[in-house]
């Protein structure tokens, strides 16, 4: 059985985030995916593993503090246009 590489490992790791980020529609999980999408980029590079790891963290916990209320108020704002929508 072959080894697994570490751009294998991130891209299991965007898979999986992608799979908890569909079922559970919170807008947290997207942010750390975005990171691990950029994690799996330093792999191609030959990025030491603890570098992409801190970068994953670092980039995941920014995304996640900037973006993520802003997010869901344009979700909210969303939700309620389509409502007034669905009503007429």
């Amino acid at each position: 059985m072959a080894m697994m590489t570490l751009d294998m490992i991130w891209l299991l790791i965007i898979i999986l985030l992608c799979i908890i980020e569909m079922s559970t529609m919170e807008v947290k999980s997207v942010w750390f995916m975005l990171s691990a999408i950029i994690s799996y980029f330093l792999s191609k590079g030959e990025t030491e593993f603890y570098i992409q790891v801190i970068v994953f963290l670092v980039t995941g916990v920014l995304l996640l503090s900037l973006f993520r209320g802003i997010t869901l108020k344009k979700i909210e704002k969303l939700k309620k246009k389509y409502k007034k929508c669905k009503k007429k």
